[in-house]
């Protein structure tokens, strides 16, 4: 059996404000955009609000903890700069996991440091689980 593919990002939302500005002002370059009115993923939908997202590239794993600390570990240099953009602009924080079940689903626990370190971000944490062939 194939292990679940996993994705993990932190996701900046909002309106009003340019993802542009939010990479200057974090200094970390993002690995998504989008901006109000922009297609979702092949469907007619659009998008109701700015996005700003950095993530790391998608694993198959089953240590979903683990993968989240390479996120924290990736993020947490630009924790202030992060911190001080989504209050200058009003977005909304998430952490979230993208999960492609593709066979047996990972255990979705998180250790008590982790969860500390991703309470620092004053983020919502969001799992998505997909169940694949």
């Amino acid at each position: 059996m194939a292990k679940p593919l996993i994705e993990v990002a932190l996701r900046l939302t909002g309106k009003g404000f340019s993802p542009d500005d939010v990479s200057a002002m974090v200094q970390l370059a993002p690995t998504k955009i989008w901006r109000l009115g922009d297609s979702i993923q092949k469907t007619t939908l659009k998008r109701k609000h700015n996005g700003w997202i950095f993530g790391l590239p998608q694993r198959e794993t089953y240590d979903m903890d683990g993968f989240l600390r390479d996120l924290l570990d990736a993020i947490e240099p630009h924790t202030d700069k992060i911190s001080k953009a989504a209050k200058r602009f009003g977005l909304e924080k998430e952490v979230s996991f993208g999960v492609y079940v593709r066979g047996e689903a990972p255990a979705c626990w998180f250790a008590a440091e982790t969860m500390r370190r991703v309470s620092i971000f004053d983020a919502s944490l969001d799992i998505d689980l997909i169940l694949t062939e």
